[in-house]
């Protein structure tokens, strides 16, 4: 069988989180030593960081390019109900999508899903679109836009030929979708998977959970394999993005974390 390239996900450390310092080189050597074969980046925590105190995106650039990384995504693009603030998003975003050659940008709805948000997403868009990236819109759980039938009809809604839909195992998991609809989607719809584990929920607090509690693949009580079982079968050929938010986890060596990380999720993409 193939062996998937798989993506490590600088968020885990992103001060968005709390880290003080993401430390984004360490990062990026740990995931190329650990065989990764590239990276997304999330542009509000970690780029800023790295930008304001140590140097430029042509910097990371560099580095991605000594370690033999691409740039996979840049996170997020997200439309919120602050018309202001979802375009100076798309600005930034549009800024190290382009400085990083990514393949994808990133997006999610915190936005009710109105005719008026999905004109601020096509705007947000075009403001985006020159860096030549396509488009990756994830689903979660606690929004209104949770499953996969709600983010069919948005992308067929906002009738932009270059968004296509980005599936995470988490939010599959917590939220409505079921393994029926994971099972119809088509390798057309798919933009990429992220894969991650949780153990059993501790809370109703989805978001608190989902940022602080998932578990390296294996170690939880997801059933990944018949995931990964599913894509697989339909022919999907794409990258696997691993994103393991931990907070226990923020503390380990960024080397360590993406050997672990790396070795953890390779099992069911191998």
């Amino acid at each position: 069988m193939a062996r998937f390239d798989l993506i490590y996900e600088t968020i885990q450390y992103s001060p968005y989180f709390g880290t003080d310092d993401p430390d984004l080189p360490a990062q990026i050597r740990g995931a190329a030593k650990a065989g990764f074969a590239g990276i997304g980046v999330d542009h509000r925590g970690t780029l800023s960081h790295f930008t304001q105190k140590r140097g430029s995106l042509r910097d990371i650039a560099e580095l991605l390019g000594e370690h033999g990384l691409r740039c996979f995504a840049v996170q997020d693009l997200t439309v919120t109900e602050d018309e202001r603030e979802t375009l100076e998003l798309a600005e930034r975003c549009s800024e190290a999508a382009a400085a990083l050659r990514a393949e994808w940008v990133h997006c999610c709805f915190t936005a009710p899903i109105r005719d008026e948000t999905l004109a601020l997403f096509r705007r947000a868009l075009e403001i985006a679109r020159p860096a030549g990236a396509r488009f990756s819109l994830e689903f979660l759980a606690w929004g209104e836009m949770n499953d996969v039938a709600r983010t069919r009809e948005v992308i067929r809604r906002a009738a932009q030929p270059d968004v296509a839909m980005l599936v995470d195992t988490w939010h599959a998991r917590f939220g409505p979708t079921s393994w029926e609809d994971l099972a119809s989607l088509t390798t057309s719809e798919l933009a990429y998977l992220q894969f991650d584990d949780h153990p059993r929920l501790a809370s109703d607090d989805l978001f608190s959970e989902t940022i602080d509690r998932r578990a390296l693949p294996g170690e939880g009580e997801l059933d990944l394999a018949r995931f990964a079982r599913i894509f697989r079968d339909k022919g999907y050929a794409a990258p696997v993005s691993v994103e393991v938010l931990n907070r226990e986890m923020r503390s380990m060596p960024r080397e360590e974390f993406a050997r672990r990380v790396y070795e953890s999720a390779i099992r069911y993409w191998s």
